[in-house]
C-alpha cells in the first residue's frame, strides 16, 4: 500500500496489472524521466474509488515497453473539480498540472532500467482519426557499424562522401555489439576506461540541473541554491530571449493546428475514395483509386509525425502559455515549470564562472559512443567579444535528454582545471576542438592543451572564407545516418547557432529526423540515368563500376533483380538494391559485406572515377534526390545558410559542399 499526499486516510493498494477499465482505451503517451531513467508512460482513466467522500481522483500510471503495457507503476492524485482543468489542448490528461506521481514500492530502478526508452524515432502515441502508424524496422542501426572498405586513399565514408573515413570502423565480427557496463561500474567509468566517477541522482522535477549544480558546488565558496540559480535566469531575461521562447510555443501550436486540418482532410478524402471504390466496377478506374489511396495513406503516415513532433515541442514549451509579457516570462523561470536547457546553461556558467561538461548516457546506451560528449555552443556574446574565458571550476553532468545528474570525481563534484582527469581533458579536445570553433576555443587552459596534444596551431577551417555564399560559419549544423532526431538545430553534438538565430530555424526543427534525412543514406527513391535509386549511396558507389562493368552498376538499381545475402539468427535477407550499408560494401575494397563476396569476384572499380568524376556523381545524386522529393527539398532549403558537416569518428567533421550548393541552387529557384 501506498500512503496518499493528498489525504492521510487514504492508502492505495499496489497492483501491477492492467485496470479492467483501462483495456481498449487509446491513450496518449508521454516521455518521462524517473530516477534519470528515460520511459515512455501512459495514464489510465480517472478513477472515483475515492471521491464520494474524499473528493480525489486519480489516475493509473502505466510503464510501456514497445507501445505495450509492461506494469502498473503507480498514480496521479488529484483533488476534485472540472478534469477539463488538467487536459491539453488535444483532451489529453496533461500530466505536468496533475503534480508529482506516487509510485509504488515495486517500482525500482531495475524495473524501470529494464524498460528504459530509448528516443530513436518518433512514438506510436496520438492516433488521429483512428489512423495508427505501422511499425517498421529501421535497419539503419547497423549501417555504420560497417566495416570501412573504402579505397585506400580513404575515398569514401558512411555517406560516400570524399575525404571522409568509415563513421565506425569496427571489426566485422562485433558488428551486433554494443557497449555494456561492467557489474560494479558506473557507466561513465565503462566509457572512459577509469575509475573513480560516482553518480549523484537528482529528482526529475525540473530542477535537476540546478540542483547538480548547487550539490556539485557545495565544497566551494560558490555555494547557492536552486531559488538563487533560477534567481539568476530571471535576472538575465532580455526581451528577445523572451521572444525566442514564445516564438517557439506559439510556431508549435500554430503548426499543430495547421497538421491536423491537414489529417482530417486527408482521412475525409481517404473515406470518399473508399465510397467510390466500392461503386466502381472498372478496373482501371479501380486501380487508380487504389494508388491513390496509398498516396494519402502515406501523406498521412508522414504529417501524423510531424504532428507528434510539433506536440512534443508545444510541451518542451508548455510553460509558455499565456506568458505574454517579459515579466511573466522572468517570474516563471523561478518556478519548476522551466526546465534548464542552452540559454540557461550558459548563462548559470557566466554568471558563477563556471562550465558544465555534459556526458550523455542516451548516446552511450544507443552505441553513438562518438557522441557522449556534448560540444555545446557558445551563447554569451561578452565571451565573444572577450576572446577569453577562464571558469574556475568544471562540473560533469550525466545527461539524459530530459534530465540532469551530477557525475562526480574521487568524491568532488567542481573540479579545477588541474584536477579535472586527463580523459576528460583529451575527448574535449579531441571532440570539440578540431574546428577551431566553439566555447572551449576561449578557455586558455584548453588552447594550449590542443596545441600540446596536437603538436598544431588552432585554427579555423581554411576553406570557410572560400565559400561564404554557401554557409554562414557561426551556425553549424551536424548530421549522420545516426543523428538523434530529439534535439533542436543548433543543439545537437558538435552544432553551433547564431545568436538570435535560433527563431530562424522553427520550420526546420518540427520536421522528424532532418539530420538522418540530409544522410546520403536515407532513403528517398529517385530517378537518375533512367534508373530508380532507393538512395544516394546506392548511386554513388554503383557509379564506380559505371564505365567498366555497366552490368554491375545496374544490379545497385531498383529497377535489377540485384544480389541478396541472407545472414544472421534468425535468418535475415540483404538486397543490394535495397540496402545503403550493403552498397557501401560492394562499392569498397573488398567488395564483401560482413564477410562474404557480394559478386562473387573481384570487380575493378573504374579507373577514372576517383580522378574528379566521384564528386560529379555525388553533387548529381544529391541533386536528384532533393529536387524529386518534395518534402526533402524543402528540409533543405529550411538548414538556410547553415554549415551542413557530417559527423567522422576519430576526425573533424566533413563539410559537405556538394550539398551546400545544391541547397543554393534550389534556394535560388524559390
Amino acid at each position: 500500500m501506498v500512503h496518499s499526499r493528498l489525504d492521510p486516510e487514504i492508502q492505495y493498494p499496489e497492483i501491477k496489472t492492467l485496470d479492467p477499465d483501462d483495456k481498449d482505451m487509446d491513450a496518449a503517451v508521454y516521455e518521462v524521466s524517473i530516477k534519470g531513467i528515460i520511459i515512455e508512460i501512459a495514464t489510465g482513466n480517472e478513477k472515483y474509488n475515492y471521491f464520494e467522500k474524499n473528493k480525489i481522483i486519480y489516475y493509473p500510471i502505466y510503464l510501456l515497453r514497445g507501445g505495450k503495457v509492461s506494469s502498473q507503476i503507480g498514480l496521479y492524485e488529484t483533488r476534485g473539480g472540472s478534469l477539463e482543468d488538467y487536459r491539453d489542448d488535444d483532451g489529453d490528461i496533461d500530466i505536468e498540472k496533475l503534480g508529482e506521481p506516487i509510485f509504488y514500492a515495486s517500482t525500482t530502478k531495475e524495473l524501470l532500467r529494464n524498460n528504459e526508452h530509448l528516443k530513436t524515432a518518433p512514438g506510436d502515441d496520438d492516433d488521429i482519426d483512428g489512423e495508427s502508424e505501422d511499425n517498421e524496422t529501421d535497419d539503419s542501426e547497423t549501417d555504420d557499424s560497417e566495416t570501412d572498405d573504402s579505397e585506400t586513399d580513404d575515398s569514401e565514408g558512411d555517406d560516400g562522401e570524399k575525404g571522409t573515413t568509415g563513421e565506425d570502423a569496427a571489426d566485422e565480427d562485433d558488428w551486433e555489439q554494443l557497449p555494456k557496463e561492467i557489474d560494479g561500474k558506473t557507466w561513465i567509468e565503462t566509457f572512459l576506461g577509469e575509475e573513480g566517477y560516482g553518480i549523484v541522482e537528482t529528482e526529475g522535477d525540473g530542477d535537476c540541473l540546478f540542483n547538480s549544480v548547487r550539490i556539485g558546488l557545495e565544497k566551494t565558496s560558490k555555494k547557492t541554491t536552486v531559488a538563487a540559480l533560477r534567481k539568476i535566469l530571471a535576472d538575465n531575461a532580455t526581451p528577445d530571449v523572451f521572444e525566442g521562447f514564445k516564438t517557439m510555443y506559439d510556431s508549435a501550436v500554430k503548426e499543430m493546428l495547421n497538421l491536423k486540418k491537414y489529417l482530417h482532410t486527408l482521412v475525409e478524402e481517404l473515406k470518399k475514395l473508399k465510397e467510390t471504390k466500392a461503386a466502381t466496377k472498372d478496373v482501371v478506374a479501380s486501380k487508380l483509386i487504389i494508388e491513390r489511396g496509398e498516396e494519402i495513406m502515406n501523406s498521412h503516415k508522414t504529417a501524423l509525425i510531424e504532428y507528434r513532433n510539433a506536440k512534443s515541442m508545444k510541451t518542451e514549451f508548455a510553460f509558455m502559455k499565456g506568458i505574454t509579457t517579459l515579466e511573466a516570462f522572468s517570474a516563471i523561470i523561478q518556478t519548476r515549470a522551466f526546465w534548464a536547457e542552452t540559454w540557461a546553461i550558459s548563462t548559470i556558467e557566466r554568471a558563477l564562472n563556471i562550465k558544465l561538461i555534459l556526458l550523455s548516457k542516451q548516446m552511450y546506451t544507443s552505441g553513438d559512443t562518438g557522441n557522449v560528449l556534448q560540444c555545446g555552443q557558445l551563447n554569451d556574446e561578452g565571451i565573444a567579444k572577450a576572446g577569453i574565458y577562464e571558469p574556475s571550476h568544471y562540473i560533469l553532468c550525466n545527461y539524459l535528454g530530459l534530465h540532469y545528474e551530477l557525475i562526480t570525481y574521487n568524491g568532488e563534484g567542481a573540479l579545477t582545471f588541474e584536477k579535472l582527469p586527463d580523459s576528460i581533458k583529451k575527448l574535449i579536445v579531441d571532440k570539440c576542438m578540431e574546428r577551431g570553433s566553439g566555447p572551449y576555443m576561449f578557455i586558455p587552459e584548453f588552447v594550449a592543451l590542443f596545441r600540446k596534444l596536437k603538436k598544431k596551431p588552432v585554427v579555423k577551417d581554411s576553406i570557410e572564407e572560400m565559400h561564404t555564399d554557401l554557409f554562414d560559419p557561426d551556425t553549424v549544423f551536424q548530421f549522420y545516418s545516426k543523428s538523434d532526431g530529439s534535439k533542436k538545430p543548433g543543439e545537437g553534438a558538435g552544432e553551433t547557432i547564431k545568436k538570435g538565430d535560433l527563431n530562424s530555424y522553427t520550420d526546420l526543427s518540427v520536421i522528424p529526423q532532418w539530420r538522418k534525412k540530409l544522410s546520403n543514406f536515407w532513403e528517398a527513391p529517385f530517378m537518375l540515368d533512367s534508373l530508380k535509386w532507393k538512395s544516394v549511396e546506392h548511386y554513388y558507389q554503383a557509379s564506380k563500376f559505371k564505365r567498366e562493368n555497366p552490368d554491375i552498376y545496374k544490379l545497385f538499381s531498383m529497377d535489377s533483380d540485384s544480389i541478396s545475402i541472407q545472414m544472421g539468427s534468425p535468418p535475415k535477407i540483404f538486397k543490394l538494391s535495397e540496402s545503403p550499408v550493403m552498397a557501401k560494401s560492394a562499392g569498397g575494397k573488398s567488395g564483401k559485406f560482413r564477410g562474404k563476396s557480394i559478386f562473387g569476384r573481384k570487380v575493378v572499380l573504374d579507373a577514372d572515377f576517383f580522378t574528379g568524376r566521384s564528386e560529379v556523381e555525388m553533387k548529381a545524386a544529391q541533386t536528384a534526390k532533393f529536387t524529386q522529393n518534395e518534402d526533402l527539398k524543402a528540409l533543405l532549403i529550411a538548414t538556410k545558410k547553415a554549415k551542413l558537416v557530417h559527423y567522422s569518428r576519430g576526425s573533424p567533421p566533413i563539410i559537405f559542399n556538394d550539398l551546400m550548393e545544391v541547397r543554393r541552387d534550389l534556394a535560388l529557384l524559390e
